[in-house]
């Protein structure tokens, strides 16, 4: 599940009025409103777990889809949080170096909210940090000038996902009365407790193979028991001999699941002998 508003057409109008009238979701330094991201269904915005009204606005969404489909699962993707609109989208979705130009304009450098506050960090893990994401000036619901003040994506961000399996696994214990099971892309200290992870996209080659033990081994470490890789590789095409091994591998990772995305199919039944490979490894497994 996308963090986007799901369901009908009315459902995302009302969840969308109530959780603007509630100050639900978070805010763009740039324009001071709702910020906008891109995510697969289009225009998003992201809920504020710090607004008391989030997990409400968040239980009426997975009710709605309830309605449709009784799941006894859900997958949370894209929860990092991802946006295909680098820091945010312009209301008309103009070109991205445009935008920058145009919002910062906005700007009269008085407000708590300053658009260009981490422009320049002193250290940058890697590639620009609102790569693929929000942007790090976005502010979450606060009750207080102290809240105002930290509650920015700076600070709040990796505990985004976290909230959201939290709020999903009570979702699952207290409306529907069942036990969750809930798999998760993004995760932080204290997800295990709520939510099970795979390790993301990865490729479809031998070095990825070998990096999946290393990343089993972490979580376990990092108290994210149940964590799987994508077997035979999420991105490029497998080939029969690195998937019938992956699939013996993986059969004994805590989480299996042979997953791909725009690649030749893969599933253990196309090849004959990663089929039979795959059924003597995944029988084994549970018969420990």
């Amino acid at each position: 599940m996308q963090r986007g508003l799901v369901g009908s057409e009315m459902c995302i109008r009302d969840s969308y009025n109530m959780g603007e009238e509630n100050s639900a979701f978070i805010k763009s330094a740039f324009t001071k409103k709702t910020l906008v991201g891109k995510v697969w269904p289009g225009a998003v915005v992201f809920l504020s777990w710090y607004s008391p009204y989030s997990t409400s606005l968040w239980y009426e969404g997975l009710s709605d889809i309830y309605k449709l489909v009784e799941f006894d699962g859900i997958w949370l993707d894209m929860n990092e949080i991802s946006s295909l609109c680098r820091g945010e989208c312009p209301p008309d979705f103009i070109a991205e170096t445009e935008n920058k130009r145009m919002l910062r304009m906005l700007d009269d450098g008085k407000d708590p909210h300053d658009p260009k506050e981490f422009d320049d960090l002193m250290y940058k893990p890697g590639k620009d940090p609102t790569d693929a994401t929000i942007s790090l000036t976005g502010y979450e619901n606060s009750t207080n000038d102290f809240e105002d003040k930290v509650r920015k994506q700076y600070n709040t961000h990796s505990l985004w996902s976290l909230y959201e399996a939290k709020v999903t696994h009570q979702f699952f214990t207290e409306k529907l009365k069942r036990r969750p099971f809930i798999l998760t892309r993004a995760n932080f200290p204290g997800s295990g407790l709520f939510a099970s992870k795979w390790l993301g996209d990865n490729h479809s080659t031998w070095e990825y193979l070998r990096y999946s033990i290393v990343g089993m081994y972490n979580f376990q470490m990092f108290g994210i028991p149940l964590v799987g890789s994508d077997m035979c590789g999420f991105i490029d095409n497998t080939n029969e001999e690195l998937c019938l091994r992956w699939m013996q591998l993986g059969s004994f990772y805590p989480f299996s699941r042979n997953h791909n995305g725009a690649s030749q199919p893969q599933e253990p039944y196309v090849w004959d002998s990663v089929a039979l490979a795959a059924r003597n490894a995944l029988r084994q497994k549970y018969s420990i």
